[in-house]
């Protein structure tokens, strides 16, 4: 049997977020190597690998991106026909479509992690330099402490808005961040399976 997370090791950034995406357990509910439904509140896409949702894109945009990634031409155009469908129509296409697409590798679910992290962490700024627009005195996105950054880019990669932790963030302080998110309902349902307590409690030692 693999790993919960054979790949966590080759990861450097976005480790947080690479193993709340999945894991590699064949027959896992969250095995991420084969298309799947997150099943979160009927939003969500399908999605291959750790947490590339297609509900959102187009055939052209997942096409580059899997074939980047090392996904054959062919696995790819099928995968791409999922571009835009959320809710039944995604769980729908997960059901017809997972067997004969089958599985990608673990290097090409890395490559692909790496590819569409490296786009949320620009996206995640942007929010937080929106968000804060109006604050006087605030700590520019490259000074906020790493764990917080990598924080933020969990939320927004999640598919939040994230209108409260971005205003929380400012303060820098990591106490501040745990607070909110053990008094938010939405964020502290998610921590079952996204660890971010933990994550920031144990960056203090790191």
């Amino acid at each position: 049997m693999s790993d919960i997370n054979d790949g966590a090791s080759l990861i450097k950034d976005g480790k947080l977020t690479f193993n709340s995406e999945g894991n590699n357990i064949k027959g896992s509910k969250y095995y991420s190597r084969v298309i799947h439904y997150p099943e979160r509140g009927g939003l969500s896409g399908v999605t291959i690998g750790r947490g590339y949702d297609m509900g959102k894109r187009t055939r052209q945009e997942i096409y580059s991106d899997l074939t980047m990634a090392g996904i054959s031409q062919e696995k790819s155009t099928i995968i791409s026909h999922s571009a835009g469908l959320i809710g039944f129509q995604a769980k729908e296409f997960v059901r017809v479509n997972k067997d004969k697409i089958g599985e990608i590798t673990e290097q090409q679910q890395i490559s692909l992690f790496k590819h569409t992290y490296r786009s949320y962490v620009i996206r995640a700024r942007s929010v937080y330099n929106q968000k804060t627009k109006d604050m006087r005195e605030k700590p520019d996105w490259e000074e906020l402490q790493p764990a917080i950054r990598d924080i933020l880019i969990d939320i927004v990669y999640q598919g939040y808005r994230g209108d409260t932790i971005m205003l929380a963030a400012t303060t820098n302080n990591i106490d501040d961040i745990i607070s909110l998110i053990m008094n938010s309902s939405e964020l502290r349902r998610d921590e079952n399976s996204r660890n971010r307590v933990k994550y920031l409690n144990e960056s203090r030692a790191r």
